[in-house]
């Protein structure tokens, strides 16, 4: 897509301010916000879509908040922002904080998202795919 060119279709968002900004000046597009896909506001985009792609956003959560507390809003905040039969993609970095933590993490984003009704589609590490029902 060439700089400057309307976009009604692409959206994104990052943790950090910096990247953000290098994130618009190469593309032009206005649609990427600072934002945390855990925040309690939810995904800060007036739309729904039908695709979610989720890379390398998978982080240790602040110590204050529980592991499973932090992917349940996150799981949440998707679920909302996704058309129901919308697809999920997301990977899991093979780095984490340890392979327990990596381990720990997969099964609570599984059993989160099939609790949020989504069913798995494509389960090959590091990349996942899955249909919200």
């Amino acid at each position: 897509q060439e700089k400057g060119v309307k976009n009604d279709w692409l959206f994104g968002t990052d943790l950090a301010e910096a990247h953000v900004a290098l994130a618009r000046k190469n593309t032009g597009l206005s649609t990427i916000k600072v934002a945390d896909a855990a925040s309690q506001q939810g995904i800060p985009f007036s739309t729904s879509f039908s695709v979610v792609l989720a890379l390398n956003w998978v982080h240790v959560p602040p110590k204050k908040r529980a592991l499973n507390d932090y992917y349940q809003q996150i799981v949440r905040n998707i679920t909302t922002s996704l058309n129901p039969g919308g697809i999920l993609v997301y990977d899991v970095p093979l780095t984490p904080t340890s392979a327990a933590t990596r381990t720990q993490t997969l099964n609570i984003l599984n059993q989160l998202l099939q609790d949020a009704q989504f069913a798995p589609l494509i389960q090959t590490e590091p990349l996942f795919v899955w249909q919200k029902r």
